[in-house]
Parts: structure tokens; sequence; C-alpha cells
């Protein structure tokens, strides 16, 4: 696993294995991908990471 904090990548998902406690992303590189039900022009409902991994090792 990754170790180094990216501080350009903010996250506050904390079952994600790469969230740290400061709210940074500790992967270098992450992916984004549009939400399959999104493009209903809010924000929140548009867009996911697809890097997220579970802390308990699913990927969901």
């Amino acid at each position: 696993m990754e170790h180094n904090p990216n501080p350009g990548v903010k996250c506050g998902v904390e079952s994600c294995e790469y969230h740290d406690e400061h709210d940074h992303c500790l992967k270098q590189r992450i992916q984004v991908n549009p939400q399959p039900d999104g493009m209903n022009g809010t924000a929140a409902d548009e867009s996911m990471c697809s890097s997220y991994h579970n802390k308990k090792g699913r990927k969901a």
C-alpha cells in the first residue's frame, strides 16, 4: 500500500483504505468516474472515486 499522503487530494471517506487521519488520500494517483445514474446536475451525484478500497479488504 502507498503510505505518503497526496496533499492535492482531500478525502473524507474514512472507510477507505487510502484515507489518512488528516483527510488526505494516500494514493499518489486516483481514478474518478461518472456515477451510473449521474448527469442530473447535482455535484455530489455526478462522480465517484474508482480507487476506493474498503479498509476491510473488499472493493466497493
